[in-house]
């Protein structure tokens, strides 16, 4: 499997999830957005620099801690199992919650984390282990990862999540991004059903723990 799949599942839900929280963190650490997402400064009276001021000081990234703590409590996965990685990866994530400290490296050490604990979380996890990925359908494994881990959505928005769905559909049919020469990015071949299921299924998993819900506060 490339590493640059991972880099890819960082932007693949960038279109959808907010840093904005629009729900009360009621259940494991992801949360619902508002409509008006990365509104903040809008208005009568305020000009594009105080809207960009505004949005930036709404924005509080996790540190590398906090992220960390958040995935093991999310997945139900210790953390002394990821240890090795986070190692790896945690110099290049925050050390605080500001915001100027954000850079691509940290977007891909936020993905390698969410990548290892998916892994875990699919193959030792509870909430999966009744999956028979042979018969299991993409929307069945959409459902339970967004039950999972994300809050239910107000009563009066119920297709909330309907574009989250739509990206994490365009993994599990393996066509997320084609490259100049035709190769897509995500490609299993020569695999049984149920292998690559189980691998999109951490794929998506990963993409959903490090997009936004997860990595701000």
């Amino acid at each position: 499997m490339k590493l640059n799949v991972l880099v890819i599942l960082t932007f693949i839900l960038t279109s959808c999830l907010g840093p904005e929280k629009g729900l009360e963190e009621d259940k494991i650490t992801g949360s619902a957005p508002e409509d008006n997402v990365h509104n903040g400064g809008s208005g009568a009276g305020h000009g594009a620099g105080e809207e960009s001021n505004s949005l930036v000081s709404d924005i509080v990234f996790k540190n590398y801690s906090q992220y960390n703590m958040g995935l093991s409590k999310a997945t139900g996965i210790s953390r002394a199992k990821v240890n090795e990685v986070y190692i790896k990866v945690k110099n290049s994530m925050p050390s605080t919650t500001d915001p100027s400290l954000f850079n691509s490296f940290t977007l891909l050490s936020y993905t390698r984390l969410a990548f290892e604990y998916c892994h875990y979380f699919v193959e030792e996890g509870q909430a999966f282990s009744s999956f028979n990925y042979s018969t299991a359908s993409n929307t069945q494994l959409i459902e339970a990862l967004i039950n999972h881990f994300l809050v239910s959505p107000p009563t009066d928005k119920p297709n909330l999540y309907d574009p989250i769905r739509q990206e994490l559909g365009a993994i599990y049919i393996n066509d997320v991004v084609t490259t100049q020469d035709g190769k897509r990015y995500i490609a299993i071949d020569n695999v049984t059903v149920e292998d690559q299921k189980i691998r999109l299924t951490k794929m998506a998993c990963s993409a959903l723990l490090s997009s936004t819900y997860f990595t701000t506060m």
